[in-house]
């Protein structure tokens, strides 16, 4: 109980997390050239699809309450997700490459699902797990409703984030 209280007011700080990790890779994997960076770049984005559904899924099941209503309603919010996903891969990166993607992006989120019914997380991993999802979220929102990315420094906001970070850590809030 002290560590999920210990957590919850540090919780944003993991929530930046997420976020930065996301930044990271999604410009790194930008940064890349020619057929490398295609083909890289789409299985970076499958693999960090899978593990947001993965994620979504472990931690939904844990958290809602489970009544046949509740569990349509999730199963049927959680497909139609894994549908968008899809047809985002799809419009992104073309019908060729992306034959095994739906395969990925279901197992993922079965997976997720059976962990959730196979073990019990502590409060304390639910709530991290869920922040760090937060941080996914904000970045894909970001992704979509701001204008592209040009000259990027990302060391420079890599940077700044850590000394937010280690700025929460001194003050001990």
């Amino acid at each position: 109980e002290d560590t999920h209280a210990s957590v919850g007011e540090r919780i944003h700080a993991v929530v930046l997390v997420g976020f930065v990790f996301l930044f990271t890779v999604d410009t790194l994997s930008s940064s890349l050239r020619g057929g490398e960076r295609g083909r890289h770049h789409f299985g970076i984005r499958l693999g960090l699809s899978a593990l947001y559904n993965l994620l979504l899924a472990f931690t939904m099941a844990e958290q809602l309450p489970l009544s046949p209503v509740t569990a349509i309603a999730y199963a049927l919010a959680l497909g139609l997700h894994v549908i968008m996903v899809d047809l985002s891969l799809i419009e992104a990166f073309g019908p060729g490459r992306h034959r095994v993607g739906r395969y990925v992006l279901a197992g993922s989120t079965m997976l997720g699902w059976l962990l959730s019914l196979l073990t019990e997380a502590p409060e304390v991993t639910l709530d991290i797990l869920t922040a760090l999802m937060a941080g996914f979220i904000i970045f894909t929102v970001f992704g979509e409703e701001l204008p592209k990315r040009r000259g990027v420094r990302l060391i420079w906001f890599i940077a700044g984030a850590l000394v937010y970070f280690l700025l929460e850590v001194i003050s001990g809030r």
